[in-house]
């Protein structure tokens, strides 16, 4: 457990599995696997309400970034690593500007709201 830097991200919070995810692949050597065919977490309901939380994305996301940055100092990541591939499609297409630009319409009022009920209209789980 000290070995895995999580930040300070806040559980339940968008990112936080990813993130425990790749620290969990570091710590082991880039070994960490990921089981696809298993139902091993579930939630009651198929409630998005989570993706307008957008200051816990935000805070999730920096704290993300930043304990990324600091294990890239301590392990040399394989590029061919869950990390690696973690980091590139859940990680920094959201530390893009026009990323940031969306999240930050998100907290026009009333914009939040209506993205959320698009969603849910749109049966999208995220």
């Amino acid at each position: 457990m000290p070995q895995l830097d999580l930040g300070n991200c806040c559980i339940g919070a968008a990112y936080f599995d990813y993130l425990l995810f790749i620290a969990l692949d570091a710590v082991s050597g880039f070994r960490a696997k990921r089981i696809n065919d298993r139902a091993l977490t579930f939630h009651l309901g198929n409630d998005i309400a989570w993706s307008s939380q957008i200051d816990y994305i935000e805070h999730n996301l920096a704290e993300s970034l930043g304990a990324i940055q600091r294990m890239h100092k301590h392990f040399d990541v394989p590029m061919d690593s869950n990390f690696a591939r973690m980091e590139h499609s859940q990680f920094l297409p959201h530390a893009r500007i026009d990323s940031r630009l969306l999240r930050k319409l998100k907290r026009v009022p009333g914009i939040g709201p209506l993205a959320l009920r698009v969603k849910r209209w749109l049966g999208k789980s995220h």
